[in-house]
């Protein structure tokens, strides 16, 4: 008989009295809905209000919506997005081969289909289309197109237009690509489940259309046989909390687009320059977790941990960072160099001397 009493169980929690409320809240906010059940709006609009304050990333959203009905209704839908590992693509560059297929699918026109003002694309090398109008049909087969008369019909194609997805989730593990570069020339979220255990054995290849953006965030790439991301003259890039490590070149190298970010990302032993600007290039580096370090193994004295090639490439620091800050131990010429420019932006946006 416990008369009346109430036995206090002993815990080694140092928040007792939360743990206690939340085991109250609980009980509110989740209880099981029949798929017959009339929706439970007033717990919807509560999980809306507090996933709302969690400024919750697309990966755990995806995790949660598939929880429990309540939080389905709660959380927005999410874009059509991809997973890896994937039962139809083994490797992730068969994945990102099929997602480039689609993004950039063309197809031979029939003189048929051809008439005055139809928009046609043609091969302009590296698999990369130009777009251009038909302005006259000529009376030996061939077309005059803007930019361009007597084209032959074997050069226009027509484009197919997919509906791709704008997300990639890779799981936690080792994805082993040989030290291979994957391949992106889409626009595409590529997320992993975790910097630590998310782990791909080989590189990111970035192109595309100037105005698109690939974001690539939680994930390691390791190994590279060439540069662990390499963004040529397409696509700007945005890294956020990713790790590039033992690349066989450079660690990030980008040639010529402007708009790219990196936000608290580490890049280590590469056998060249950790981070590499050239041709008119721009990489902005944000995030107190940012560190350059210990890369030019290779020990040659032109390459630099941040390392603008020419002069009309640039790198510039959030505020808060400073080249000693995010830039250490690296071989080679050392941790800052090149002809261009180098320069933490402050309200003045004062240059760094290098």
């Amino acid at each position: 008989m416990s008369n009346g009493e109430t036995k206090t169980i002993a815990t080694d929690s140092p928040n007792v009295g939360n743990d206690s409320i939340l085991a109250q809240l609980s009980t509110k906010l989740i209880h099981p809905v029949a798929a017959d059940d009339a929706l439970p709006y007033e717990l919807i609009a509560w999980w809306k209000i507090i996933f709302a304050c969690l400024a919750l990333k697309k990966r755990h959203q995806l995790e949660l919506r598939s929880m429990c009905r309540i939080f389905r209704d709660a959380l927005p839908c999410l874009p059509l997005w991809t997973s890896f590992p994937n039962p139809r693509y083994p490797t992730l560059r068969e994945l990102a081969g099929r997602l480039n297929h689609l993004g950039n699918d063309y197809v031979d026109l029939k003189a048929a289909d051809i008439l005055i003002g139809l928009t046609v694309y043609i091969d302009h090398g590296n698999g990369t289309y130009k777009d251009h109008t038909i302005t006259k049909i000529n009376p030996d087969g061939t077309y005059n197109i803007t930019e361009r008369n007597n084209a032959p019909l074997a050069n226009l194609k027509q484009k197919v237009i997919h509906i791709l997805p704008s997300l990639l989730f890779i799981a936690d593990g080792i994805h082993d690509e040989g030290g291979n570069a994957i391949c992106i020339n889409i626009p595409i979220s590529i997320i992993g489940s975790s910097r630590e255990h998310c782990i791909v054995i080989g590189g990111l290849n970035m192109n595309g259309k100037e105005e698109d953006d690939i974001n690539v965030s939680d994930l390691t790439l390791r190994k590279s046989k060439e540069s662990g991301v390499w963004g040529y003259n397409g696509a700007s890039m945005h890294l956020d909390n990713v790790s590039v490590e033992n690349s066989g070149r450079y660690g990030v190298s980008v040639y010529a687009t402007k708009r790219n970010t990196m936000k608290n990302c580490n890049v280590s032993h590469s056998k060249q320059s950790g981070l590499r600007v050239m041709y008119g290039g721009l990489m902005t580096i944000n995030g107190n977790g940012t560190t350059i370090h210990h890369n030019c193994v290779d020990g040659g004295s032109s390459r630099y941990g941040l390392h603008t090639w020419d002069y009309s490439s640039s790198i510039h620091l959030a505020s808060s960072l400073t080249i000693e800050t995010i830039s250490k131990n690296n071989g080679g010429g050392g941790n800052c160099g090149g002809s261009g420019t180098i320069k933490t932006m402050t309200n003045s946006t004062k240059e760094e001397k290098k």
